[in-house]
């Protein structure tokens, strides 16, 4: 995986998880990439609605998928992200 990658996800909190099995590590980050790009497109959606109420469960589930990945950009945006 490049440099580009580790910016945004900590491989070797992932490697402690895999065993730095490269297969693995790659099934993990496509994953990731689904679930990022899901989770992106519902907030646009909670976001273009202005649905307040649906702001917190997305905003949790990012918050979760940042936390799971040790990834740095997400939990980075999310913490400062405001309230709908």
């Amino acid at each position: 995986m490049t440099e580009a990658v580790n910016q945004i996800v900590d491989l070797d909190h992932l490697a402690r998880y895999t065993g730095g099995d490269r297969a693995i590590n790659a099934e993990v980050m496509r994953l990731f990439d689904a679930q990022a790009n899901d989770l992106v497109a519902r907030l646009q959606g909670i976001l273009d609605a202005r649905d307040a109420k649906s702001w917190m469960p997305c905003s949790r589930a990012t918050r979760s998928l940042a936390w799971a990945s040790n990834s740095r950009i997400t939990s980075a945006l999310m913490a400062r992200s405001p309230p709908v």
